[in-house]
């Protein structure tokens, strides 16, 4: 996994090796990954953000 800003922009970069056997669930598994991404990144935002406002 590789995270970094370019920009404006927070990417997060993952190299994942599927089995044969499970490239039919390919697309499951990249939504699954960049959801986790995501929402993992908006918790960081919005604790940074409640931690401003306590201060």
């Amino acid at each position: 996994m590789k995270n970094y800003i370019d920009g404006n922009t927070v990417v997060s970069q993952w190299k994942v090796r599927i089995t044969p056997l499970f490239l039919v669930f390919k697309p499951w598994i990249r939504r699954h990954f960049m959801n986790g991404a995501s929402n993992a990144l908006a918790r960081i935002v919005n604790n940074e953000a409640n931690e401003l406002k306590l201060s």
